[in-house]
């Protein structure tokens, strides 16, 4: 078993890069849900204003997009809590 030596500040640092990934795919997940809700709420509106109806529609690409940037964002997290854990494997060597 090899032994790879992580300082504290790396380990705070990993923990904090999955934490932070973690929440912005909650956040992404929970956007793209009320999307849906909207969506499901404009087909079942009858009678409705086509200003309002628009205003909703607007309001769903608005989830859409800020979900998109947040699984962007979780995806760069991710990447870089991947990226701390590979250089401290590559610059840990063992005799």
């Amino acid at each position: 078993m090899k032994a790879y030596p992580v300082s504290d500040g790396d380990l705070r640092s990993i923990g904090a890069l999955s934490g932070l990934a973690t929440v912005a795919f909650s956040i992404g997940t929970g956007l793209v849900g009320y999307a849906f809700d909207v969506t499901q709420g404009i087909a079942m509106s009858a009678g409705v204003e086509p200003g309002t109806v628009g205003y909703w529609s607007g309001i769903r690409w608005g989830f859409i997009i800020a979900a998109i940037v947040c699984y962007g964002g979780g995806a760069v997290l991710w990447w870089v809590r991947g990226s701390t854990i590979r250089a401290i494997k590559r610059d840990t060597t063992f005799d």
